[in-house]
């Protein structure tokens, strides 16, 4: 607080160099040595390339070094606004990566997708109409018809009172939403079942907020439960058996994002849901067909949340996030994913490390916007080759 603006401007500039936390981040042989590029024959044969263009070129290297005459006092105030600024770029390289996360696993869901409608039996789901089915896909659903019954003595109560009571009948319900998904589950051989746990009050208030209006008897899914099935036939075989089973109960089913002509939810997000009404109360069932369950696994439904909190899908290319960015700040960014692949160097990558092949991928959006093609281009080619080793992927899958 007691810096002028000249001060701290001077302060922000130094600190790319990073100022009391200086190093050097070398990236030795990240361009091509004097043939132009590097040899992809083996492992073997890039070391040596790596080894030749560091002779040649003295390697690729972001040096971060620290400006100030041996035995100057850094300032107390100097270093904890560096602090602060490298907390800033910290959050801001993990928001970055996460944009980065939740495209990738949306192309994912949209391959796997389009890849699930080659099947025999998806006409037929196709052509099917769901139960109290509106065929929305967005988030907000104010004129939703299935809703939790309003009983004479909620004109009388809070909001968080009334909750408080769907809350108790959903867990009376509990138990018969456990018995069906046991009886489903026996009957088709699920490869995954979940029930609950109830939805807690805050969580329900702030759905009803941002879904409803406000209005907490259109949350359907104080109890829950969730089956993954092994592919559409498996679905449809689940739909004729509840049908059948417990037809009567049945208030909803919502398959408008499993159609060709939908739209998924955001982020490629796209399910089946049956509610059911146990015990005078509206439960819910999801269902999830397993292709699209192994992308993020129980982790579906906040990558849903995230890419519809962040409008994911407004992005082509996760690159674009980045537009606005000045150019230190993106230098800033650059140091910081130095420091994410610091333990695995470039050539040492293999097709499963995952983790770092994101990395690396998010740090090639800051080497293009900052105008470093030549380290963009070579970590893209170590990745495409990454990509073409993998059994999963293979060098015709579009993300290669």
């Amino acid at each position: 607080e007691n810096l002028d603006d000249g001060e701290r401007n001077q302060i922000e500039d130094n600190y790319v160099n990073l100022a009391a936390y200086s190093h050097n981040l070398i990236r030795a042989g990240a361009i091509p040595g004097k043939e132009g590029e590097l040899e992809e024959d083996s492992k073997k044969s890039r070391r040596k390339n790596k080894a030749r263009g560091a002779a040649a070129a003295s390697g690729v290297y972001y040096s971060v070094t620290k400006h100030r005459e041996e035995g100057d006092e850094i300032e107390e105030e100097a270093l904890e606004s560096i602090a602060k600024r490298r907390a800033v770029i910290k959050d801001s390289w993990d928001f970055y990566r996460m944009i980065c996360s939740l495209l990738r696993d949306k192309r994912k869901y949209d391959e796997v997708f389009r890849k699930m409608t080659m099947d025999p039996v998806f006409p037929y789901l196709n052509s099917m109409t769901g139960l109290n089915d509106p065929g929305d896909t967005g988030y907000e659903n104010t004129e939703k018809s299935v809703v939790q019954k309003d009983l004479t003595e909620y004109a009388s109560m809070t909001r968080t009172q009334v909750v408080q009571d769907q809350v108790a009948k959903a867990e009376e319900a509990l138990p018969s939403l456990v018995e069906i998904c046991k009886a489903l589950a026996g009957s088709l051989g699920m490869e995954e079942v979940g029930v609950g746990p109830v939805k807690e009050v805050s969580s329900a208030i702030r759905k009803a907020e941002k879904k409803y209006n406000g209005d907490v008897l259109k949350v359907t899914d104080y109890c829950r439960a969730l089956l993954v099935v092994k592919d559409f036939p498996t679905l449809l075989a689940l739909l004729e058996l509840a049908r059948d089973s417990f037809g009567p109960l049945i208030r909803r089913v919502k398959l408008s994002t499993l159609k060709a002509d939908h739209m998924s939810l955001p982020g490629g997000y796209r399910d089946c849901k049956i509610n059911l009404e146990l015990k005078e109360h509206i439960c819910e069932i999801q269902v999830h067909i397993w292709p699209m369950w192994v992308v993020c696994g129980v982790d579906g439904f906040r990558h849903y949340r995230h890419c519809l909190e962040y409008s994911t899908d407004s992005f082509a290319d996760p690159y674009e996030s980045l537009d606005g960015l000045d150019r230190k700040t993106v230098a800033e960014l650059i140091v910081m994913a130095e420091e994410a692949v610091a333990d695995m160097p470039l050539d040492s990558l293999e097709w499963y490390h995952e983790k770092y092949i994101l990395d690396y991928f998010a740090e090639v959006g800051l080497f293009l916007k900052h105008g470093l093609d030549q380290w963009g281009e070579t970590t893209l080619r170590e990745l495409i080759r990454l990509r073409c080793e993998s059994p999963d992927i293979g060098p015709d899958h579009h993300e290669t």
